[in-house]
């Protein structure tokens, strides 16, 4: 059974794969049976986050109830956790617990303590003091980056190297293919979406004292689709908070240039997709945890079925030794009507047959 396994960076991340199983949930149709989130977010008590791993914890229950789901036609498509897929193939389980991986070494640290300064001699503190300003090295980890790519580089760099990594590299298929949804204006998305392309383009996975690392050729040669959402919202004014959605577009624009270099432009992914919104809704400014609670938006809608989308063309698609060896695709979604109140007669005829 040929999975499609969708990394989740990130909030954002974590709202479009909620969309996602609500889509999944009223019978929108995808080419895989089976669909296995895994969201990277260090905010564990997130409010988006939870609400996202709830309706994902009850849709499995659903599905359970249901009996035999691909005779249904509600809640046809599989979703599976990485566990419930380790546990079915080669290795322990337990490396994962649930849709959300766990990030070693955020829930209690600064990030100063995080990459060791207090240890670093004077030459690589100077060193570090070049790549991070003191609010950067005394920033709480817990509730994510707070528009700081720099910092979630270094984080979820460790990604490659731990036990679910390696776990999942061990089970990927050859008819196996993945997605990846991440923002593009602030800290975790940003980073985290080249970050895991590399590492997956790489396909070296290190384990214990293992320096040379195993080579996992199906997932070098994976075909992979990708999601990056550019600003579709702003935040309320808030002196205490260090999110400031005044600097959304000068990031968004800093990490286009870097990905027309080093993800589009370097042929490692198969197929992009954009979206955004000019008209930006102004959510209460919140760093994270359960107060950060967002109202659904129809851009997460759009950005889950470009998953959809995705899923329904993977077979076009092909890649060798981690290049993409036919035209990459760039796709962007648009309705037919520009309007603030969208109906289904605003969608474009595409949309709504899919």
């Amino acid at each position: 059974m040929a999975k499609l396994y969708v990394f989740a960076i990130g909030g954002t991340g974590a709202r479009v794969i909620k969309s996602l199983t609500m889509l999944l949930a009223s019978g929108v149709e995808s080419h895989f049976t089976e669909i296995v989130p895994i969201i990277i977010d260090p905010d564990k008590s997130g409010g988006d986050l939870n609400r996202t791993i709830n309706a994902l914890n009850d849709y499995q229950k659903i599905q359970q109830e249901t009996g035999d789901f691909e005779k249904n036609h509600f809640f046809k498509t599989k979703i599976t956790t990485l566990s419930e897929v380790i546990s079915e193939g080669n290795g322990n389980p337990s490396v994962i617990d649930g849709f959300r991986y766990e990030i070693e070494g955020v829930q209690s640290d600064t990030f100063e303590d995080f990459i060791g300064y207090g240890s670093l001699d004077k030459s690589n503190k100077y060193f570090a003091n070049l790549l991070f300003s003191d609010e950067n090295l005394s920033s709480n980890l817990d509730v994510g980056f707070k528009g700081n790519p720099n910092i979630g580089s270094v984080v979820l760099n460790q990604f490659s190297k731990s036990n679910a990594f390696a776990a999942f590299a061990s089970n990927f298929k050859s008819e196996d293919s993945i997605f990846i949804v991440s923002s593009i204006f602030g800290g975790t998305g940003a980073s985290g979406f080249p970050l895991i392309l590399k590492n997956i383009r790489e396909g070296k996975i290190f384990t214990g004292n293992d320096t040379q690392g195993k080579s996992h050729k199906f997932l070098i040669d994976a075909i992979i689709g990708a999601i990056t959402v550019q600003p579709y919202f702003k935040v309320s004014n808030n002196k205490k908070s260090k999110i400031d959605s005044q600097g959304f577009i000068t990031k968004t624009k800093a990490a286009l240039h870097y990905y027309s270099r080093n993800v589009t432009g370097n042929r490692t992914l198969n197929s992009m997709y954009y979206i955004g919104d000019f008209e930006t809704k102004e959510y209460t400014n919140v760093e994270g945890g359960r107060e950060q609670k967002n109202d659904a938006h129809f851009i997460e809608l759009a950005a889950a079925l470009s998953i959809i989308d995705f899923s329904n063309a993977s077979s076009e698609f092909k890649s060798v030794n981690g290049k993409a060896t036919n035209q990459i695709t760039f796709k962007e979604f648009g309705i037919e009507n520009e309007t603030p109140q969208i109906k289904f007669t605003d969608l474009s005829q595409a949309t709504n047959t899919s």
